[in-house]
């Protein structure tokens, strides 16, 4: 039976009806018994039932089937029949087994450690390497690759060239508070945690680029958001403003669901996710809002945190945001002005569910102000007024990193937001100018929070150079990075996109919400760096 045609799950068809073919894969489960067994194969690309009945079967054959266990690794050979009770399913008729390793009670090392009873967290954690194998982790996995494609599909079709940039710097985009630092012969030098600066240099020369790679921030967070290695696609384009690089950003993105409904349905089933909510993020363009609009929905959530909500706010249509941002605005204005009395009133204190399990401690929320960042619960706060992924621009320029471009006015000068300028001075943080940045962060739906952050660049040398001195960085370590700017600096904008963030949206949402911890194959969080 050499001339047997050996196959990947994932790749038997009609086309594969009534011929014996060969698959090599694990065992992941075994039902039956008294003359028939029921032999659920994987091996990686699906998932197939192989039909053992004794009565057709060597004996020799028919005992190892009653000698496997979950887990065992087999090569089975049988005749492909389609599924008698499900359109488009395919399904074995054995005819050889194969043990190549035999786990159970009959094996070597004996049973699987990871059976079908339930485990906790820190057990599966401690079994990582075990626990991949599992039908709802090895999908995340096959949707991971599946995305990875697509991005570098989608940048490649555009002209835009990945170069890859270091792993070791000298310094940071934004401070070395959250780095890991390095002993690099002597000097000390820090993982990196982007590779931006590099990008904009690249750019210089090859007009469009991408990097894609491990990125590190030392962050002592414990919360489902977190990792302290994590991969992210870096953009960078010469000659983009602010509006391309967000019109980019939103067609990559739905670029990237369209692939994943298309590709991997059957994975989103094994994860429970329900397409249907992925669908509108598949039309663009996304909505966006102001930093300062955004701020009522923030107060509005505190109120409802306290059980003291006011009549919502209305969601703004992309009509709206469209047609009539003025008088939005004004909206935004009476809408914050009078949620940030409430919220003040109410003394809101709220649950805080970002940490890990155990670990939840409640907290006295403030009123959100001109020059709060968003934190977790504002960014699910916002996400969930739309349907679809939605921009929050426009930052107050004292929250963002030093390579921001300002917002400037029609005189070239940084101009006074006007949600700010009517603002009671008890509603901004002290020392805000009012002055803001092209930049934005695109928040997914169902609550996913901040997907990409992005900016346009600032390209005027001294601006530059007079930021990098406002935010306390060493100008000299900075030479290079201004020399972009001396010697035939342009316009250009950017934006990075953690890939595990991206993947919890998509894999997960509202419906059966995954933890980041199970987008990438190893993860690294705070105290876990095993296995």
């Amino acid at each position: 039976m050499s001339d047997i045609e050996t196959l990947r799950i994932g790749r038997i068809g009609p086309e594969h009806l009534g011929s014996i073919v060969r698959v090599q894969g694990w065992l992941r489960n075994k039902p039956g018994g008294k003359g028939r067994y029921f032999l659920w194969l994987r091996d990686g690309s699906g998932e197939i039932q192989a039909i053992a009945e004794q009565s057709a079967l060597p004996e020799a054959v028919w005992l190892d089937c009653e000698r496997i266990g979950i887990e065992s690794s087999v090569i089975v050979e049988g005749v492909v029949a389609a599924h008698p009770k499900q359109e488009g399913v395919f399904e074995l008729k054995l005819a050889g087994l194969t043990v190549v390793q035999c786990v159970g009670a009959q094996g070597e090392f004996g049973e699987y450690p990871i059976g079908k009873k339930e485990h906790g967290v820190e057990f599966l954690m401690k079994n990582r390497h075990l626990w991949l194998r599992s039908k709802r982790q090895s999908a995340i996995l096959r949707i991971r690759n599946e995305v990875e494609k697509a991005w570098a599909d989608f940048l490649y079709e555009r002209g835009f060239y990945r170069v890859d940039t270091p792993i070791f710097t000298p310094n940071a985009c934004e401070g070395t508070t959250t780095l890991f630092s390095v002993d690099y012969h002597g000097d000390t030098a820090y993982l990196a945690q982007s590779g931006q600066l590099y990008n904009e240099a690249d750019i210089g020369a090859l007009g469009q680029v991408y990097c894609f790679g491990p990125t590190f921030r030392a962050e002592k967070s414990k919360t489902r958001r977190h990792l302290l290695e994590f991969w992210m696609l870096e953009m960078e384009a010469a000659f983009y403003d602010f509006d391309a690089n967000l019109r980019f950003q939103e067609e990559m993105v739905a670029y990237t669901a369209g692939r994943v409904l298309s590709s991997c349905l059957s994975d989103l089933r094994d994860l429970e996710r329900d397409p249907a909510k992925l669908e509108p993020a598949t039309e663009t363009p996304y909505p966006r809002v102001r930093y300062g609009e955004a701020m009522r929905f923030c107060n509005q959530w505190r109120l409802e945190m306290a059980g003291k909500a006011p009549e919502a706010a209305s969601k703004p249509s992309l009509l709206d945001l469209a047609d009539s941002m003025d008088e939005l605005r004004q909206k935004a204005d009476a809408d914050s002005r009078r949620l940030w009395e409430s919220v003040s009133a109410a003394g809101v204190s709220y649950e805080d569910e970002s940490v890990e399990d155990g670990d939840q401690a409640s907290r006295q929320l403030a009123p959100f102000c001109w020059g709060n960042d968003f934190g977790a619960k504002d960014e699910v706060a916002i996400g969930s007024h739309f349907d679809k992924p939605v921009f929050a621009t426009n930052f107050p320029i004292e929250v963002k990193g030093f390579y921001f471009k300002d917002e400037l006015g029609p005189g070239g000068q940084p101009a006074i937001d006007p949600v700010f300028a009517s603002l009671p001075e008890h509603m901004k943080l002290p020392g805000m100018s009012g002055h803001t940045v092209l930049g934005a962060d695109l928040l997914g739906s169902e609550g996913a929070g901040e997907l990409i952050g992005g900016s346009q660049r600032e390209d005027d040398a001294g601006r530059l150079l007079d930021k990098i001195h406002r935010h306390g960085l060493p100008e000299e370590y900075f030479q290079w990075y201004l020399d972009t700017r001396r010697f035939g600096g342009v316009p250009h904008s950017g934006f990075g996109m953690g890939l595990e963030r991206v993947l919890c949206w998509l894999c997960g949402g509202s419906d059966t919400p995954v933890h980041i911890r199970e987008t990438i194959a190893f993860p690294r969080m705070l105290h876990q760096f095993e296995p």
